[in-house]
């Protein structure tokens, strides 16, 4: 559950302006390196789900598909590499929900 990578901040209160409208108009997106167990489905795809808490572990959130429940999250994949049992996979996403990376892959 380790994470390292890039975080990018503002120098002052107009540079954060300009990011927030950047993200919320979709000029800059989200895409990562990821190294997970196992082999995704396919080679590349399109998860669309929604992400809600756990019912039984509140600090666990799960992605569900047959309720109106929860928030609509939305991840492209495409697996880089595989090795063994563990793969390389570049995700944008397309959403940003809480754990959406943890909760698709």
């Amino acid at each position: 559950k380790d994470t390292s990578g890039v975080i990018i901040t503002a120098k002052n209160r107009d540079a954060e302006e300009w990011l927030q409208t950047q993200f919320k108009l979709r000029r800059l997106r989200k895409e990562y390196i990821l190294i997970v167990k196992g082999r995704p489905p396919a080679a590349a795809g399109d998860i669309r789900t929604r992400i809600i808490r756990d019912p039984k572990n509140r600090k666990r959130y799960k992605a569900v598909t047959d309720t109106e429940d929860g928030k609509f999250a939305r991840t492209l994949y495409h697996c880089l590499a595989c090795y063994g049992n563990y793969s390389l996979v570049r995700v944008r996403l397309k959403t940003g929900r809480t754990h959406q990376i943890r909760v698709h892959m």
